[in-house]
This record gives structure tokens, sequence and C-alpha cells, in this order.
């Protein structure tokens, strides 16, 4: 789950096609700041040296990423909205800001909450037990799957 979340904070100088990798550098917070009243994104360095890394991108993922800048320049989605210098942010809500991390958590929770529901009927349909996932899952969690 980390890795989904450093690709969806990145921006497009991390989006190497050539050599098909993504570049992690940095890290997108969303909070209130000692003494300010209000939320602001601000960009910092990743917590260690080995965190600064590469991760492969498969042929579908570039093809994913060619999709995602095609969206956004369709969809007229801004594309200067800097934060600490960087912009470009690949992956952004319908007003060109990134994600932030609750409302990924939100989004991750409703497609649990759905995927349960078919397989719910599913199960029932089929006269089984039906194999769920774990609801409020937090961001980072590890879920293993172990057949009976």
């Amino acid at each position: 789950m980390d890795k989904i979340l450093e690709i969806l904070k990145s921006i497009r100088s991390d989006v190497d096609f050539e050599n098909e990798v993504v570049k992690i550098n940095h890290t997108i917070h969303y909070r209130r700041t000692e003494g300010e009243k209000e939320k602001k994104f601000f960009i910092t360095s990743p917590k260690t040296a080995k965190s600064n890394r590469e991760i492969p991108m498969t042929s579908e993922v570039k093809k994913l990423f060619k999709m995602q800048k095609q969206y956004q320049k369709d969809m007229r989605i801004r594309q200067d909205i800097a934060i600490d210098g960087y912009k470009g942010f690949v992956f952004t809500t319908k007003l060109g800001t990134p994600y932030t991390h609750e409302a990924i958590t939100r989004t991750l929770d409703c497609v649990v909450k759905r995927a349960n529901e078919w397989e719910a009927k599913r199960a029932l349909e089929e006269n089984r037990e039906p194999v769920v996932i774990p609801e409020g899952l937090q961001i980072g969690s590890k879920v293993t799957y172990e057949p009976e």
C-alpha cells in the first residue's frame, strides 16, 4: 500500500518512461503546522536515505500513466499548482491539487465496502461463505490471504 501512496503523490518529472521507473524522492503532507489555523500541503524528503528509490514501471503502468496525463489534459485539470517548488502532479483532484491521505482512505474504504457487498451477494448465490476484505484498513496495513 505504501508504494501506491508514493506513486499517487508523484509529479511528472518523477515518471521516467525511457528507463521505465518512477522515482520516489519526496513526501507530500497535508496538515496543520504549528501556529497555523488551516491545513496546508507541504513537501519533505523521505524519512530515510533508503526511501529515495526507483520503483520499476510495467508496460501496463506506463500505459496508465499516459492515459492519466491525457485525462488531465482532456478535463483541463490545472497543472500549474506548486507546492514547495513541486508542480505537475500526476494524480490530482479536479482542482489540480494532490489527493490527501484522508481522501485516499475514504475512497479505499468505499471500494472495500462495495467489494464486500458484491462478494456477499455472490457467496449467497453460490451457497458458500463470503471471502471479505477487512473494513477500515489503515493506509500501509498489510493484508494477507490464506486459503483454508
